[in-house]
């Protein structure tokens, strides 16, 4: 297999045990099957921004990793200027994790080279994982071919989670960092920015650095003060 244009790093905290699953067990429980060989050669999730498809996708991969699979995480939207070429290849890995598939699907090329991609993999049995904002029912026109590959198997939204589900991810989140935040900052948390978890990884990570860099403890004054407040 021709080498690959960048190196994509994985986080190494999105993982299926800091993932709070809410109303998503059963996506949980089919992206795992995919890896152990039980399930699905190829799913598809959906959903609006900041509901966990990243995370999952990277999950898939670190346990990929740890059963000795050779796997690939491809976030499409940063690695959309290298065109689908890039492609060309990626097939001979055992599990392929493709997100932001919204971002290049609209390029005539792109969608022309994820349908056959799509078809390559199907030969060679590669495991293919696919994440975008929409679902592949969506999808019509000049896209209705790649919308049939995208459907071929498993398809799921993802659930947003509740406001405990919210409150026990970023708890998580920072205990990943090895620290613990106290119920008042995480409350104020949730409470400024509107429950959107990309934000809240942001922050909690911030949070982190600089109380490690005021040695700090933190505390919802000390929360303030960094966000400027």
């Amino acid at each position: 297999m021709k080498q690959l244009p960048l190196p994509i790093q994985l986080d190494q905290r999105a993982t299926f045990d800091s993932f709070i699953e809410g109303g998503n067990a059963a996506v949980v429980s089919q992206l795992k099957a995919l890896v152990s060989d039980q399930g699905e050669d190829q799913i598809y999730i959906w959903s609006s921004a900041s509901r966990g498809k990243t995370h999952l996708l990277q999950a898939v991969c670190h346990l990929a990793a740890a059963e000795n699979m050779r796997a690939g995480y491809f976030p499409l939207g940063d690695l959309m200027h290298f065109g689908p070429g890039f492609l060309q290849g990626l097939e001979q890995l055992r599990i392929i994790c493709l997100d932001d598939v919204e971002r290049v699907w609209e390029d005539e090329r792109w969608a022309g080279g994820l349908f056959h991609f799509m078809n390559r993999c199907r030969t060679q049995g590669c495991k293919v994982l696919v994440a975008a904002d929409q679902g592949p029912h969506t999808l019509s026109g000049s896209l209705a071919d790649l919308a049939s590959r995208f459907s071929r198997g498993a398809v799921f939204e993802l659930k947003s989670l509740q406001d405990d589900e919210l409150r026990e991810f970023v708890v998580c989140w920072g205990r990943g960092r090895g620290f613990e935040l106290p119920e008042d900052v995480v409350s104020f948390l949730l409470l400024r920015t509107c429950r959107d978890i990309q934000l809240l990884v942001k922050l909690v990570d911030r949070l982190d650095a600089e109380a490690l860099a005021q040695k700090r403890r933190i505390t919802v004054r000390f929360t303030k003060s960094v966000l400027g407040l």
